[in-house]
């Protein structure tokens, strides 16, 4: 996996989803539901020609629990077009102790959730759901080098299914939805 020449390693992925101490196990859970939906992508891209019944299924599943999502979200947001419709409180990472908030917010005809780096305002993760039917995926963990812990995954496009579920749980930390997706 390469965009725009810098090296995307799976195994960084993997450890990503790991990282987390085992008593923080909804941290572990949603690193995993993700980094599985972006494994599946890899594996089985939406455009293949042979896509297994389960991988069908489940992503019908996941564009489901968006539409549900993306329909609150418009109630919510009313007639506006740009800036923030559901922000969190600052929160700290407590391994890291990087301070940071979650936000969904509209972007024109895109919807976007995002983990900002509220010290230096740099992005950690970002997921981009235009209503064209794009989507851009961006997980940037670059603080804890040498650790292996960066997925290193920039404006990526063609994980649809990773950015859907980064979505979704986004939209989940801040309440859109239960966590059980209701």
């Amino acid at each position: 996996m390469v965009k725009g020449g810098s090296e995307s390693d799976p195994l960084s992925l993997a450890i990503w989803a790991k990282e987390r101490p085992w008593w923080m196990v909804m941290q572990r859970r949603v690193r995993q539901n993700v980094a599985n939906s972006i494994t599946t992508d890899i594996l089985h891209p939406v455009d293949s020609e042979q896509i297994p019944t389960q991988v069908e299924q489940y992503r019908a599943n996941v564009q489901q629990g968006l539409r549900v999502i993306l329909a609150k979200l418009s109630v919510i947001a009313g007639e506006l077009q740009e800036g923030p419709v559901k922000t969190s409180k600052v929160q700290e990472d407590p391994r890291t102790k990087v301070r940071f908030i979650t936000r969904i917010r509209k972007d024109g005809d895109a919807w976007v959730s995002e983990e900002i780096n509220i010290k230096d305002n740099r992005l950690i993760s970002q997921a981009q759901i235009g209503s064209d039917g794009t989507r851009e995926l961006t997980l940037n963990y670059p603080h804890l080098p040498g650790e292996g812990t960066n997925p290193n995954l920039e404006g990526r496009k063609d994980l649809p299914t990773g950015t859907e579920v980064l979505f979704l749980n986004h939209a989940a930390s801040l309440g859109v939805i239960s966590w059980k997706g209701k």
